[in-house]
């Protein structure tokens, strides 16, 4: 049975940006005696400010900040298209942005980013954005160049190659770390931040290495609703599988659930499947390079990788990140024959819907005995 729980939105973070835009202003005036302290404070505010800049290290934070551009949107600015190729990385420090898509003619949303997250982020490999970006709000962003992020990503510490190998020890072989160390992105998530959207594509896989994160689905159910005397009643839920036209006494509801909860060794999403039947491959007869090269092509048109869940860390998690080509080409034939066969199902929307439904009713069934088994008790 999959873990179904309820889920309520942290509230939307806010941050004052305006002492990061007037030290970026002093930065960039070459007549000023102070640009070293005004690039120190902004290094300083982005640390306490944007929950990703904790994820690099003091070399890259200090680079990121030399060239770093503030923009500010009005409200309904579209800032990044879909189908077009993503060229930079947004720090979002004020306001709210919404993902969504287009599909014959109606809008879906997808996701919201709100200050203190970032969006836009850039592939190593040729990609197009798999859903729009706009404004919900008077916004304001700090974007790095994509070619510059790249440089950046490629700084090292003089210790970290050591500090990547211990974190990654516990979860991979040597095999793996030696051949994939450098493909491998170490990333720390604040509790709440989220890591996916759901129904967006990636190419990338995350493994946890500590910490513990929840993969989340959005489900639809319809129920009936209507009056009894002066009271507006509500029917229990039932599933939808948003095709059947609604009677007028219906409506829908969407409830996001908790459908697995990863911890360390696990990953999202699942390596795309092999395409043959995996009880007649052994190692030997397994075919690598063709599988590598099937997910070569699969990472370049990254919609078909949409992922299933959204993912989001219950605690403050650290994550190895690397794109699923990236593994594939590093991975030993027997990992890859492991990860396939052991690759844990994905439940259907039904399913979820059941299982949530049947939990709501468990729980309104145990309310409803103890109240009776409560009332039944003698009264001192």
């Amino acid at each position: 049975m999959w873990n179904i729980l309820s889920h309520l939105k942290h509230p939307m973070l806010t941050c004052d940006n305006r002492k990061i835009h007037e030290y970026i202003v002093l930065r960039d005036n070459p007549m000023s005696a102070g640009r070293e302290e005004a690039l120190d404070m902004i290094i300083k505010l982005m640390s306490l400010r944007i929950r990703s800049f904790t994820r690099f290290n003091h070399l890259q934070k200090r680079r990121i900040c030399e060239i770093m551009r503030f923009e500010s949107y009005p409200e309904s600015a579209l800032i990044l298209k879909e189908g077009h190729p993503v060229t930079f990385m947004y720090f979002l420090v004020n306001g709210q942005v919404e993902l969504f898509q287009i599909r014959e003619g109606t809008k879906y949303r997808v996701g919201l980013v709100n200050p203190g997250d970032t969006f836009g982020e850039v592939h190593m490999l040729p990609a197009l954005r798999t859903e729009s970006i706009a404004t919900t709000m008077p916004t304001e962003v700090l974007i790095v160049y994509q070619n510059d992020f790249f440089e950046i990503l490629k700084m090292q510490d003089p210790n970290h190659r050591a500090f990547k190998e211990n974190l990654l020890a516990p979860v991979f072989d040597q095999f793996l770390i030696s051949r994939a160390i450098e493909s491998f992105q170490i990333i720390t998530f604040e509790p709440s931040e989220t890591i996916l959207f759901e129904g967006v594509g990636s190419i990338f896989m995350f493994w946890v290495l500590n910490g513990a994160c929840d993969a989340r689905k959005t489900i639809t159910f319809v129920r009936k609703r209507g009056r009894s005397g002066n009271d507006y009643v509500k029917g229990p839920l039932m599933p939808y599988d948003g095709e059947r036209v609604l009677a007028a006494d219906e409506e829908t509801m969407q409830q996001v659930l908790t459908v697995r909860t990863l911890e360390q060794g696990n990953h999202v999403p699942n390596m795309p499947a092999y395409g043959e039947d995996l009880d007649l491959i052994v190692e030997s007869t397994f075919n690598k390079n063709r599988y590598v090269e099937n997910v070569r092509q699969l990472t370049v048109s990254s919609p078909e990788l949409a992922s299933f869940y959204t993912v989001v860390a219950r605690s403050k998690a650290t994550l190895a990140k690397i794109s699923l080509y990236e593994f594939a080409f590093h991975a030993s034939p027997g990992l890859l024959l492991s990860l396939l066969r052991t690759a844990p199902a994905l439940p259907s929307v039904r399913e979820l819907q059941e299982a949530f439904i049947e939990k709501v009713n468990w729980e309104q069934y145990r309310r409803k005995v103890v109240g009776e088994v409560h009332s039944q008790r003698p009264h001192s």
